[in-house]
């Protein structure tokens, strides 16, 4: 594993986690992320990553922290995997077209790698926002974090396919 992509996804899991524990005592929030299925939230991960040179990968995620502590969301613990195996595929990406450009490694030998990893970490987040309901049933009404769902890429398809 390359170190760069690897301390990036662990600043930007780091990241996730303090801005979800700030948020949860102070809530700030900028954007209603329940308006936006959780795929497209990992895949924007992937795509910060790769288009910045890996260096701004955890901007998603630390936008979704806020939210996700706002709204007292113990999903977070579910949304953790998927959005570091995005974020180190997007760093990976970014990083390696960085090494491409200064003709330091060919960035085709790391494509299908890349690709793979990242819709390993996409396939793991659809099925995170398709279980979510069913964890909202059977998860504890007194604790003090609430697991709570917004859209699925599914319902979001099916809004669209009405338009």
């Amino acid at each position: 594993m390359d170190k760069k992509p690897l301390a990036m996804t662990l600043f930007t899991i780091v990241l996730f986690l303090a801005t979800f524990a700030y948020s949860f005592f102070e809530p700030l929030t900028f954007f209603d992320f329940s308006l936006i299925p959780f795929s497209i939230i990992a895949a924007s991960e992937f795509v910060f990553g790769a288009l910045f040179f890996g260096f701004l990968a955890f901007i998603p995620a630390v936008l979704f922290g806020f939210q996700l502590g706002a709204e007292k969301n113990a999903a977070i613990f579910l949304y953790f995997i998927p959005l570091a195996i995005t974020a180190y595929a997007g760093s990976k990406l970014g990083f390696a077209t960085m090494e491409d450009l200064l003709n330091q490694r060919n960035l085709v030998l790391d494509f299908k790698k890349i690709f793979l990893i990242f819709l390993i970490g996409l396939i793991i987040a659809i099925a995170v926002e398709q279980s979510i309901p069913w964890i909202i049933e059977v998860w504890p009404k007194e604790s003090v974090l609430d697991v709570k769902t917004g859209k699925t890429t599914l319902e979001l398809l099916q809004e669209i396919k009405y338009i």
